[in-house]
């Protein structure tokens, strides 16, 4: 695998991050990785983080930005995606009050159609990142199937995250065939087989990755990137990673 097109999720490495971020990101940087994907600025300014990345060769290629961020002031939100050099901005979760019913769906739906074309007019890429609750049953359809049907391609984009399809109970490999082209932008973490399916770095569980990554790279996949929600040893899990996705 082209090793420009792996990124990892500063949120695996979050504890670290947030006691000294630039030994962090030489950290991160010195295993190899040239992309990052973001989840907050460590208290730092768009500018500070950026001339941190650049110092250690390392590309923002995604943001993780929280719907409220983008209600409160969403040219703020495009203006930091510009300094930091971010094409992606993705936000990363639903709060459980705002997914319980069709209409709540319906209503998020319309809502990441609107911010998709706020983007678009500022040449960003907007999308939603997913669980596994998207897919859970409720009246008679689920948040994922309302996502895929009611916003528009053109506009949003959804980060497939693998793990939680899998924890889901959902086949990762046959989404990606059924929606080629859908999920430029994937969640690259491991499912152990045991019963609490822990997240495991990629090559230590269960996942097919010979195939989901021989079907990622027939649709042209953007990025692949390495996360752990729960790490054991956060810098060897994201080395394993690394090293796992290079060999595939």
């Amino acid at each position: 695998m082209d090793t420009n097109r792996i990124a990892l999720q500063l949120y695996t490495v979050r504890e670290k991050a947030g006691q000294d971020l630039e030994a962090t990101l030489r950290q991160v940087a010195g295993i190899g990785y040239r992309a990052v994907e973001l989840a907050g600025f460590y208290g730092r300014t768009a500018a500070e983080l950026r001339s941190l990345l650049d110092a250690y060769g390392l590309k923002a290629a995604s943001a993780h930005v929280g719907l409220a961020a983008f209600a409160a002031d969403p040219a703020q939100v495009f203006a930091d995606m510009h300094t930091l050099g971010c094409e992606y901005a993705i936000m990363p979760f639903l709060p459980e009050d705002q997914r319980r019913t069709r209409a709540q769906f319906e209503q998020l739906a319309a809502t990441l159609n609107r911010l998709g074309g706020l983007a678009q007019a500022e040449n960003i890429k907007f999308g939603y990142h997913n669980h596994a609750f998207e897919f859970a049953p409720v009246e008679g359809t689920s948040l994922w199937e309302v996502l895929l049907e009611q916003t528009d391609p053109a506009r949003v984009i959804l980060e497939l995250d693998l793990y939680w399809v899998s924890f889901a109970g959902v086949d990762a490999l046959e989404l990606l065939k059924q929606h080629p082209g859908r999920f430029p932008l994937l969640h690259m973490k491991d499912m152990a087989d045991s019963p609490a399916r822990e997240d495991l770095p990629v090559g230590e569980g269960v996942l097919p990755w010979k195939e989901i990554l021989g079907q990622a790279k027939s649709t042209n996949t953007a990025w692949y990137i390495a996360e752990m929600d729960n790490p054991r040893d956060a810098f060897e899990d994201v080395k394993t990673s690394f090293q796992s996705l290079q060999q595939l």
